[in-house]
This record gives C-alpha cells, structure tokens and sequence, in this order.
C-alpha cells in the first residue's frame, strides 16, 4: 500500500484562509449553488392551482405513446384509470381532457371565457396576419365580430341557396371521377 504526499494541495495559494479543505474556493462555490438549488426549490411558493392527474409521460412525445389506434378507446380505459378530469400531454401541448358531461357542462357554463381561447401558433401568426382570421382570433369582441359577419353574411339561408348549382356540379364531378377510378381497378 502505497502513502502519496500531497503537499501541492495545502498550498496557501489554493486554501487562503487556513487550510483546510472546507474553506477552498471551489468547495466553497459548490455549497453556495447546492443550497441556493435547495432553497429555491423547497421553498418555493406553491401556486393555488392544483393540476388535474397527469399519466406518466415520455419526454418528447409526452402521453402521445399511450393512445392506441382506437383513441376514443384508449383515452375511455384512461378516464377509467385516472378519473373524469385528467390532463394530458400531447407532444408538448398541456391537453385537459375531461370525460364527464356533468363537468362540461359546468365548465362551459361557469368557465367558458377561460377555456374559449385557442392556442397561439407560431406558424399562424406568419401565414395569417397575426391569428386574425376566423379559425384562430382570439376570443374576444374581434372574434365574436367575425362570427357573426359569417353566420349573417356567408352561411345565411338565401347565399346558401344561392350556391346549390355549384354543390351539385361538384358532387357530379366527384361521382364520376370515383365511377372512373373504380371501372380502372375492376379491371386490373
């Protein structure tokens, strides 16, 4: 068994303030980050709200993994397993999914204001002026503007009427398109 001297360690150069291990800078630093870490951890405040059960997830893919080629199956064995209210993580979006028509009820009475807001997407934002369309306004006086122009305007009974001929040329055209492609397989 062999002693080895270490000498170079105890140099007043790396230990200034007497010598000992404790006190050197870089000890020292360590203590300082680990407790400053467990301070700020442990004692941080809690937030009031208390988030629904969440299944456990993969990192990237988050509860993604967990639904089947049957979703409505899987998320019904999940709600089973977990309770009416649960969030999930879909990639990397918080999904609330809530499987109770009671508690649907109630948030889209009580809530609807908190839960009518979409997602803002970056890509969106790009493409469409700023989330100023329809599909992704805000919810807001602006969006309910928009609806209501749509409803009044574009999807309103005579402008409905007024567009049948052209529904009913593009049905023609889809059957005989299908007609066709179905003849060419049949004889194949």
């Amino acid at each position: 068994m062999a002693i080895f001297q270490l000498e170079f360690l105890t140099q007043s150069s790396w230990f200034p303030i007497g010598g000992g291990i404790l006190f050197s800078p870089f000890v020292l630093s360590l203590l300082l980050l680990l407790f400053t870490i467990g301070f700020l951890k442990f004692n941080r405040r809690r937030s009031h709200w208390n988030p629904p059960p969440l299944p456990p997830k993969l990192p990237i893919i988050g509860n993604l993994h967990q639904l089947s080629r049957f979703p409505h199956r899987s998320l019904h064995f999940l709600s089973n397993k977990y309770g009416s209210i649960m969030l999930l993580k879909l990639g990397q979006v918080p999904t609330l999914l809530i499987s109770s028509s009671e508690i649907v009820e109630e948030v889209a009475k009580n809530q609807d204001i908190g839960f009518s807001n979409r997602p803002s997407i970056t890509a969106a934002r790009i493409m469409l002026c700023g989330c100023s369309t329809m599909g992704f306004a805000p919810y807001g006086e602006y969006s309910r503007t928009i609806k209501k122009n749509c409803v009044s305007e574009l999807l309103s009974q005579k402008k409905v009427q007024s567009f049948r001929f052209v529904r009913e040329e593009e049905v023609t055209c889809y059957e005989c398109l299908y007609r066709q492609r179905s003849y060419r397989n049949q004889n194949k």
